[in-house]
């Protein structure tokens, strides 16, 4: 759902914002693969499309590239 749903918003022009928080980690997982695979760079820095954090602490969350904050 969350790669699907960040998919629609992309190619309706994009976020308001830079920051998505979503319900749970596996939204989040979605999120930020649909934003890798338009070109969007995910992280914390300045130079980052977009900032991804969630709620639930999956433990898969570890091991996303950059680290989710959850």
């Amino acid at each position: 759902i969350g790669y699907e749903q960040m998919e629609a918003m992309l190619a309706r022009g994009g976020l308001p914002g830079k920051t998505i928080l979503c319900a749970n980690d596996r939204l989040a997982f979605g999120v930020m693969a649909a934003a890798y695979s338009q070109g969007r760079k995910v992280g914390r820095k300045g130079d980052c499309d977009l900032r991804v954090a969630a709620h639930d602490d999956h433990p898969l969350s570890r091991y996303t590239c950059p680290a989710l904050t959850t």
